[in-house]
């Protein structure tokens, strides 16, 4: 697997003591992302690479969102943060929730971890609001993660040699992680409804 001697090389090249609760940090992350495996999106994956190169610089909206994921992912291409930021960013300018969507996941994806000269750092913040744009055009995905984030609040660790401190981000929020989690519900959302049934329980328990 490519991401995961990306993984190897990172690691042996980052030495020293000082350096253990971060490499600790980064460890867990992306075991977590490889044993995952998920796709950023759902795309038919019947078309070639070379194909969906073309349709993309042609301004496919699907092609430029599908391609972008892929770079994400590292799925079936090399894994390029700018690369996948740079289509995922055409089809979102376009109207793709879906795109909006990625972006904000390649905002905290383990990924980036393997990139650290690259232009595009983990980002958290940033990552919400592109969650809260693709939820704000109906995008059921977008609209349970802002439910988990503000069920949950979400905090980053910051590390200052071998310290690390919390740093929270978004600050929980009971009634926004149920209008958000209400949204995606009232669409069908099978995940959404339980979390909604689940705190229910928790408040009347």
């Amino acid at each position: 697997m490519p991401a995961a001697r990306q993984i190897l090389a990172a690691l042996s090249g980052n030495k020293g003591s000082g350096n253990r609760m971060k490499k600790i940090s980064i460890i867990s992350q992306l075991l977590a992302f490889l044993i995952a495996a998920t796709p950023v999106t759902s795309f038919a994956t019947d078309t070639s690479l070379a194909s969906l190169e073309k349709k993309a610089a042609q301004g496919d909206v699907q092609a430029q969102a599908r391609l972008g994921a892929m770079h994400a992912e590292c799925t079936g291409v090399r894994c390029d943060p700018a690369t996948a930021l740079k289509w995922l960013h055409k089809a979102a300018d376009k109207g793709s929730a879906a795109a909006a969507y990625d972006i904000g996941n390649l905002y905290v994806s383990p990924v980036l971890l393997l990139h650290p000269g690259s232009a595009i750092q983990q980002d958290s913040k940033t990552a919400v609001q592109w969650w809260q744009r693709a939820a704000g055009q109906g995008y059921i995905a977008a609209q349970r993660k802002l439910g988990q984030v503000y069920q949950e609040g979400l905090s980053v660790s910051d590390f200052s040699g071998k310290y690390r401190r919390q740093r929270e981000v978004v600050r929980a929020d009971y009634a926004e992680a149920l209008k958000w989690y209400g949204r995606a519900a009232a669409k069908g959302d099978g995940r959404s409804a339980a979390a909604i049934s689940s705190k229910m329980r928790a408040e009347c328990g």
